[in-house]
């Protein structure tokens, strides 16, 4: 019965002595988490906006939505960015490629702008492109997918020449803590 007594205050300890190091890891990680801020973002992550391209395709008279979307998450040596845009809008069919073109552009003008060094480039497979860059501790990447059907009611059809589109952007960033 004492051998069952020991056994049971010993492995009560062990139990607590874990706990206390869990308990103690975690505030330790807390205290040292970076917290998301326009500080551990590039500068290209911060100024990036498509609007100026996308409002010169835009058919005058036509509704349209900007769509907009960021986030963050952080560990003790990281902070992960995402941002995004989801236009929709109506354009001439005919402007889909220039379009894209156009944002091709506009990307590769930034982040020269922003002193972003492009890593890499990539043709996807749906037509879109993605870029990968670094900049001081970031390293990311941005993805332009092509117009895709966009989902708008209305009363009365849309002449054949015209469309309402989407163009999903998103942007993914990850910042390191500089080593000391």
């Amino acid at each position: 019965m004492k051998v069952l007594r020991v056994f049971g205050f010993g492995f009560v300890s062990v139990c607590l002595l874990d706990l206390a190091a869990l308990y103690i890891w975690g505030e330790w990680t807390n205290s040292h988490r970076i917290v998301p801020s326009p500080q551990n973002q590039s500068s290209f992550l911060r100024s990036y906006d498509p609007e100026e391209v996308i409002k010169t395709f835009r058919y005058p008279g036509e509704g349209f939505g900007a769509g907009r979307n960021s986030g963050a998450s952080s560990l003790v040596s990281s902070v992960h960015h995402t941002a995004g845009f989801d236009p929709a809008f109506t354009i001439q069919s005919s402007l889909k490629l220039n379009l894209m073109t156009a944002l091709n552009e506009d990307v590769l003008r930034r982040l020269a702008l922003t002193n972003t060094h492009v890593v890499g480039k990539r043709v996807e497979s749906d037509g879109g492109f993605r870029y990968e860059y670094q900049s001081g501790n970031s390293v990311g990447s941005i993805s332009v997918h092509p117009p895709s059907p966009g989902i708008v009611r209305r009363n009365m059809p849309l002449p054949a020449t015209l469309e309402d589109i989407t163009v999903h952007i998103q942007l993914e960033e990850t910042w390191t803590r500089p080593k000391s």
